[in-house]
């Protein structure tokens, strides 16, 4: 299958670079699913810049709500980066690693203390890992605006070989010429799910997490004129 998300090669690399900080040890730990285990905040001395904030907002697969399965003992971590200079890494102003989560979405909370030379671009990422593979990623830059209390995360999927469920990609084949309704309909009963992505030439915006099940119709004058499965 073709990479679909062609941004998060070179995101992938970023974060595995700093993968390593989650061994940190002036990490604290706790235990329970779902609940933080383990924070690691960036040293900041308090007396040169005590203005310390708290950052939270839902982890969510492509801004979906609904209750989403992750492989379990995933581990979630959550970084807050001064993202302003441009070509070089990012500033890791505070991190928070949750372990052993099992599903999505997932409500977070990060304190940090920007440095006396933090730039104006403020950005909140999220990896989640498991084991040593990088699973789920924020692929697009969620800023913090200067005084916000809450930002919300999107993560994608980055497995890119999932196969599509049986017979996906043949019914999405299949429905090419039909009518829309007739599509649907097909679709359901083959116990897949639809959703227009494009009609009469207008792009809308989607999530981007990839689902075998799923079949994506872009219709013209009423026409299901291509489908495929993601």
């Amino acid at each position: 299958m073709p990479v679909r998300f062609p941004r998060l090669i070179a995101t992938i690399a970023a974060v595995l670079t700093l993968a390593a900080a989650c061994g940190d040890d002036t990490a604290d730990t706790e235990t329970g699913t779902n609940a933080p285990t383990t924070t690691t905040t960036v040293a900041i001395d308090p007396t040169t810049n005590p203005a310390s904030r708290t950052l939270t907002g839902d982890i969510t697969i492509g801004g979906s709500f609904e209750l989403s399965h992750i492989p379990e003992s995933s581990r979630v971590v959550v970084r807050v980066e001064d993202i302003s200079l441009q070509d070089v890494a990012s500033v890791v102003l505070s991190e928070r690693v949750y372990e052993n989560v099992a599903n999505l979405p997932l409500t977070y909370e990060a304190e940090w203390t920007p440095l006396d030379d933090s730039g104006p671009d403020i950005s909140v990422s999220v990896s989640i890992y498991e084991g040593d593979e990088l699973v789920f990623i924020s692929d697009t830059v969620h800023p913090v605006a200067d005084g916000a209390q809450t930002v919300d995360v999107e993560v994608i999927s980055t497995v890119l070989d999932d196969a599509p469920a049986e017979g996906a990609e043949a019914v999405a084949a299949a429905v090419i010429g039909s009518s829309e309704e007739d599509a649907v309909a097909a679709i359901a009963a083959a116990d897949l799910t639809s959703r227009v992505v494009e009609r009469d030439g207008e792009a809308f915006a989607i999530t981007m997490d990839f689902r075998t099940e799923r079949v994506n119709l872009t219709i013209l004058d009423g026409v299901v004129t291509y489908a495929d499965v993601g």
